[in-house]
């Protein structure tokens, strides 16, 4: 059999001392940090795609395209980051000998 895949940011209810916990977690930070890197990569892909088919047939297309890809991007980063900030100090709140990061 294999081992079990590692965990770093427990799911447990959010509303028990279990789930301040996990968001006050390392883990909780790690991961909303590594899916802002990978919405950083996102318009970086959109660009490579316009930049591809410059004097093509499909350029406008795929400018039209990007335009609402790195405005979802950018909102998406703006969110994840408010969250990671957010939940890591309200978690940190309701935990005995709780100190902000």
């Amino acid at each position: 059999m294999s081992e079990p895949p590692v965990v770093l940011a427990a799911r447990t209810a959010e509303d028990t001392l279990d789930g301040a916990a996990s968001w006050a977690s390392t883990g909780w930070a790690v991961g909303h940090v590594c899916v802002i890197i990978g919405l950083i990569f996102v318009p970086l892909g959109w660009a490579a795609l316009r930049n591809h088919l410059v004097n093509s047939r499909t350029q406008r297309l795929a400018y039209i395209a990007a335009t609402p890809g790195y405005l979802g991007s950018a909102l998406s980063i703006s969110y994840y980051g408010a969250e990671v900030y957010g939940l890591g100090a309200i978690g940190h709140e309701p935990l005995p000998t709780a100190t902000p990061p």
